[in-house]
């Protein structure tokens, strides 16, 4: 057993927590402040202590990885949604971005990552996160839909502070990014990019409120932060690795993401970098020309 391991499972509701998670894995409920009584009394909460869950309206996860940074010392720390779990070792068809099962608590397949696998992965690597998408639309253009030009503007504008503000928006400019904000990883690792990007969030935010008299309140510093999540990382050169997710409730065993949802090329990277990446640079003209 890893030296004091903790995985939080973000949840803004009631959930039924898979049972065979039940090892190292806690429940964390998000925005407690504003949830009823009945619900906070079930669950580990992140408006206790140190934290900003009267702010979860707009940073969703992020308030529960708040919560985790301040309140929390353990050696090992892992966040994943009540919807979204990491994967185990099992052998899975790698060509296949999205796994869906109806029966997430099959003992058979044990489909959720154990706190012994997790032993095995720590030993040799300090942070994992989850696989991604590789997208026909920039990073930076992609979540233009998700929160507006104009907070992309404004998070542009508070990146120009930083010194490697080139190579973040490098990265910004590619066609794919870290999704969902989940990890496992080092606790001392990702302190320090809390204490990242929880200043640049809050400068977001101020610089909002400065134009507009207001703050987010819609999810936006949330998605900000889960597309700054690989830029932080690839800036300051550290090695990680992928893990697939899963999906529980659903009653298809699996489903593969076609060319009309944005991208059906995103598994081919880990078996042709060299390839995608030329693809991805010339415009996904082999994605465009599926569809002509």
């Amino acid at each position: 057993m890893v030296d004091t391991l903790k995985m939080y499972i973000i949840t803004h509701k009631d959930f039924s927590m898979p049972t065979i998670s039940e090892g190292g894995y806690i429940p964390l409920l998000v925005g407690a402040i504003d949830k009823p009584k009945a619900l906070t009394d079930k669950y580990l909460c992140d408006d206790n202590g140190e934290n900003i869950s009267c702010k979860n309206n707009s940073y969703c996860e992020m308030t529960g990885l708040y919560w985790i940074w301040k309140n929390t010392n353990d050696k090992y720390i892992g966040l994943v949604h009540y919807r979204r779990y990491f994967l185990n070792n099992a052998w899975r068809l790698k060509f296949q971005y999205d796994y869906y099962v109806k029966n997430i608590d099959s003992e058979e397949e044990n489909h959720i990552i154990t706190e012994k696998e997790i032993e095995t992965l720590l030993k040799n690597n300090r942070l994992a996160v989850k696989k991604s998408k590789i997208y026909r639309k920039k990073t930076l253009k992609l979540f233009e839909t998700f929160v507006g030009k104009e907070c992309i503007n404004e998070t542009i504008d508070v990146l120009k502070k930083e010194r490697n503000f080139e190579r973040y928006i490098n990265y910004l400019n590619k066609h794919e990014f870290i999704e969902c904000n989940m990890f496992i990883g080092e606790k001392e690792l990702i302190d320090h990019w809390c204490e990242w990007i929880f200043e640049v969030l809050d400068n977001i935010d101020e610089l909002h409120h400065q134009r507009t008299n207001e703050y987010y309140c819609n999810r936006e510093l949330g998605y900000i932060a889960e597309m700054l999540f690989g830029a932080w990382i690839e800036v300051n050169g550290i090695d990680y690795i992928v893990l697939d997710v899963i999906t529980p409730g659903k009653s298809n065993q699996s489903c593969i993401s076609g060319f009309e949802k944005e991208s059906n090329i995103y598994s081919l990277y880990s078996f042709f970098p060299n390839l995608v990446s030329k693809l991805v640079s010339k415009g996904r003209k082999l994605m465009l020309n599926s569809k002509s």
